[in-house]
C-alpha cells in the first residue's frame, strides 16, 4: 500500500492521501511509513477536540494559506502533508473538516467495516474527496 502511495505521489503535485486506520494500528502504519516512505510528511490526526482543531491549524496547510487559498494567487493552497493518518472515530467527528480537503488517495486499512453500505464510516467517507481509492482487508 505505502508503495502504491509513493507511485501515486511520483506523478502528482498534490498528492495527499488520507489513511483511515483503526486506533490499535496507528502506531504500525506510523513506523511502516517512515520505514518506506521516509521523505513522506506524516500528520496524524487523533486526539481530544484542541488537538485536533491545532493540527488543522498548523498542519493541514501552508502557513499564510488562510482558509485553504493560495496567498497570492488566490488558488487553492497546496497540501502540507502527504499523509493524514487517522481513525474511524475521527473521521465521523470530523467529516466536515475532512469534506474539505481534497485527497488524491483514501486507503482504508479493515475495510471489512465497509461491507453495509449504509454504515456510519462509509457514509462518512463519502463526503470526503478523493481521486483513488484502496481497501485493506
Amino acid at each position: 500500500t505505502i508503495a502504491f502511495l509513493d507511485y501515486v505521489w511520483e506523478d502528482s503535485a498534490a498528492h495527499m492521501a488520507l489513511v483511515v486506520v483503526p486506533l490499535s494500528v496507528i502506531p504500525n502504519w506510523q513506523r511502516e511509513l517512515a520505514r518506506w516512505a521516509p521523505d513522506a510528511h506524516v500528520v496524524t490526526y487523533a486526539g481530544n477536540t484542541e488537538a485536533r482543531a491545532m493540527v488543522r491549524e498548523h498542519e493541514f496547510q501552508y502557513a499564510g494559506a488562510g482558509a485553504g487559498l493560495s496567498k497570492h494567487s488566490g488558488a487553492p493552497a497546496p497540501p502540507k502533508p502527504d499523509v493524514i493518518l487517522t481513525t474511524y472515530e475521527m473521521v465521523s467527528m470530523d467529516r466536515s473538516h475532512l469534506a474539505k480537503l481534497h485527497f488524491e488517495t483514501l486507503v482504508v486499512d479493515e475495510a471489512h467495516r465497509l461491507k453495509k453500505v449504509d454504515s456510519k464510516l462509509a457514509t462518512d467517507l463519502r463526503t470526503c474527496h478523493f481521486d483513488h481509492c484502496v481497501l485493506l482487508t
